[in-house]
């Protein structure tokens, strides 16, 4: 057997491009993380640097509708304490809330002058709040910026009760609104202490619902931003009335809700590829010209800055992969612009650090700079380094160790990432989605069929049984194909609203006929009956069903240090209750933020295997967690810890070897496929085998029935097939 292999290395050649940064001065911002929030969507952020404080809205699942979360700051603008939680309306809802009810702060407006929190409130999915009404709510606050006592509700005049953004009028004392659904302006009198004093007044003005409303600094100019990317300007009359409207549509504009900020000088919003863009004005505040697009510079989002006739963006920040030449996305800057004296140009005057793999989730500028962001997770985003070459002379070669297993590797598609798939025992076929494609791939004729679906997320599920594909795409809707009799779905079919965007996880139950479309619940109920929408964060992982227990189990990321997410179902396979049990994921370490990546399920051994890591996977702790399963199929004690031996310490995936006598372990980083093996009981025994693949590390493991081979993910959209013995080793 060959002993050692040496290498004598003569040449490596590295090339790296590198990217000079503009000098700026120091942006001051308060931030809210998706740590300091459990992960939960921030619909809207408010701060008061004065008092301290800052203010998000978000969802609420319970019957008391916390939605509104308060924090406090430090003199830096940063978080600092406990998240206090306060009631979005005084009406509570029923109790238990139904399942895919929920409560929502989609709006918030803080009034200094009169220390007022105005809160735009909505309800979904709630029997016997069909005729809510009073979606505008005001808090108190006490001199600290502290809620106090009970909110007060009013209606907003939007027939559909949905808020958007509110403002006041800059020279009256009189509140301005406008949502979703409603496309009138309305307007609300405050008496002298800030509260409402009159019901609203409608001004029709045309159009879809608006998504943002700004006052011209005197007044008597009014911006409004709606649907798709239209920018409607209105005169105001001395009381405040709307008199005159007129609406630009911006080429190539997004095709979402505008929502635009107003300086003296000029109107700015998302334009052509999300790049900034803006129109000027004249003295009078009338739009003067073509739009025009600052290229090159994209944004997530915008508001006003702290600082006169200034804005801020959420300007999107990257890297051109080394290897495709296509940007990669990293995080953001927040970056303060003012245009420069001919209008033709745009200045940064201060900008921030770089925000690393955040994006942003919402923003504001007045009082002062705050914005709320969630994380892009800790998966390959791209390549930094190209141009390695490397020249070596092969003197000799010997081996005590395992040789690389001999495999095929199949290109599904072009997309740069790690390839992700389900599989049909039906069809005997493996499913993936690109960007724009549903590639389908035989195992056992190595055929490959392309279908073209445009706009695809990612998430898939099948129904086998009825031959029926989903795929969830960006919009929040679902694609359902069906699958012709060699396995190919077709080309065309129905797009259903999901009432869920994004759409993070799909799942589909083949005893209940039911589709789990797990992600941010949004105000629109689904399309079809067969959809179950299920609550949950941006980074679920994995989601498995017992149908026979009722039970829905839910692997996510970055919900501090409880990822485990138990749903109990009614015999219709759906959530009995809108509240679901949440357990530790069984980390040694009691740390703030860990991700769970691989989940399995052994009913009959009463067994449920995780894999996950901590946030900082150099920390070391990574690997398997075994929970024990009581009769209810619930998590039961303590959970039982493997650490992994990849030296990356990220598994991504487990699953069984078909005789459920072995874990397959695969993880990013490391082409190792590690191979536990289980004891009776099915807890994992001693340490590791494992086979040694080349390339780069996977992103799925899966044996095929028939046990001929095992199947891997891998980067970029790679399926690597190793062929198998009848003991299910590398053949």
């Amino acid at each position: 057997m060959m002993k050692k292999i040496v290498f004598i290395f003569l040449t490596i050649f590295v090339t790296q491009n590198c990217f000079p940064q503009k000098q700026s001065q120091k942006l001051q911002f308060s931030i809210l993380h998706s740590t300091d929030t459990g992960g939960a969507n921030i619909f809207c952020v408010v701060a008061d640097i004065e008092k301290k404080k800052l203010y998000a809205g978000t969802y609420s699942y319970d019957p008391e509708r916390k939605g509104l979360l308060v924090y406090d700051l430090k003199d830096d603008g940063t978080i600092t304490g406990k998240v206090r939680k306060y009631s979005d309306h005084p009406d509570p809802m029923p109790d238990p809330l139904p399942a895919g009810g929920w409560s929502s702060v989609t709006a918030l407006f803080l009034d200094k002058k009169h220390n007022k929190l105005f809160l735009g409130v909505s309800v979904a999915g709630v029997k016997g709040f069909e005729n809510f009404k009073k979606s505008l709510v005001v808090y108190q606050l006490d001199e600290k910026g502290e809620p106090e006592g009970r909110p007060v509700a009013f209606e907003s005049g939007n027939p559909n009760k949905h808020i958007a953004d509110i403002t006041m009028h800059p020279l009256l004392n009189r509140l301005y609104l406008v949502g979703w659904g409603g496309s009138d302006v309305y307007a609300i009198d405050l008496d002298e202490k800030g509260m409402p004093s009159s019901t609203p007044v409608s001004y029709p003005v045309g159009g879809h619902g608006k998504y943002s409303i700004n006052f011209s600094f005197d007044g008597k100019k009014l911006y409004l931003g709606t649907y798709p990317s239209v920018l409607q300007v209105c005169d105001m009359d001395e009381k405040g009335g709307v008199i005159k409207v007129r609406s630009y549509n911006i080429p190539q504009g997004p095709q979402e809700y505008m929502k635009c900020v107003v300086t003296k000088r000029a109107v700015f919003f998302k334009g052509k590829e999300n790049n900034l863009s803006y129109f000027l004005v004249d003295k009078s505040g009338d739009i003067v010209g073509e739009p025009v697009t600052v290229e090159n510079f994209p944004v997530e989002a915008l508001c006003p800055s702290d600082v006169s006739d200034r804005i801020i963006v959420s300007s999107i920040a990257g890297f051109n992969d080394a290897i495709t030449g296509k940007f990669v996305v990293d995080g953001i800057i927040l970056k303060e612009i003012e245009l420069a004296p001919d209008g033709k140009n745009i200045i940064v005057t201060r900008q921030s650090d770089k925000l690393f793999r955040e994006k942003t989730f919402c923003m504001n500028g007045k009082p002062f700079i705050s914005i709320a962001t969630s994380h892009l997770g800790w998966g390959f985003l791209g390549n930094r380094i190209s141009g390695i070459e490397m020249k070596t002379t092969l003197k000799s070669i010997e081996s005590d160790v395992k040789l690389p297993t001999v495999f095929k590797s199949i290109n599904i598609g072009p997309e740069q990432k790690y390839l992700k798939f389900v599989y049909s025992l039906r069809f005997n076929k493996i499913y993936s989605a690109g960007d724009n494609n549903i590639y389908v791939f035989s195992p056992k004729t190595e055929e490959k069929n392309i279908v073209v679906c445009p706009d695809l997320k990612g998430p898939i599920a099948i129904d086998d049984d009825s031959g029926i594909f989903y795929a969830a795409k960006k919009d929040g809707t679902i694609a359902i194909r069906k699958i012709n009799s060699n396995g190919i779905p077709d080309s065309d079919g129905e797009d259903l609203q999901s009432g869920v965007s994004p759409i993070s996880y799909l799942l589909f139950n083949q005893k209940s006929k039911v589709l789990y479309v797990i992600g941010s619940l949004k105000n629109q109920e689904p399309a079809s009956p067969l959809f179950c929408r299920i609550p949950g964060l941006e980074y679920v992982i994995s989601a498995i069903v017992d149908p026979d227990k009722g039970k829905l189990y839910i692997a996510s990321q970055y919900n501090k240090n409880e990822n485990i997410t138990v749903w109990d179902l009614d015999k219709n396979g759906r959530p009995i209750s809108d509240t679901p049990k949440r357990y530790p994921d069984g980390f040694v370490s009691d740390k703030k933020r860990t991700l769970l990546y691989g989940m399995t399920l052994d009913t009959k051994r009463a067994k449920l295997y995780l894999s996950g890591m901590l946030e900082n996977p150099s920390n070391g702790e990574a690997g398997i967690m075994v929970y024990d399963l009581d009769e209810k199929g619930n998590p039961s004690g303590t959970p039982k810890f493997y650490q992994t031996k990849n030296k990356y310490n990220s598994p991504w995936d487990i699953c069984f070897s078909t005789d459920k006598q072995k874990i397959y372990e695969v993880g990013w980083g490391e082409p190792k496929v590690f191979v536990w093996n289980l004891d009776q009981k099915g807890y994992l025994s001693g340490e590791p085998d494992y086979w040694e693949t080349t390339g780069n590390g996977k992103s799925q493991v899966l044996p095929l029935p028939d046990r001929s081979a095992i199947l891997l993910g891998t980067y970029p959209s790679i399926l690597e097939i190793v062929p198998l013995d009848k003991n299910e080793n590398p053949a």
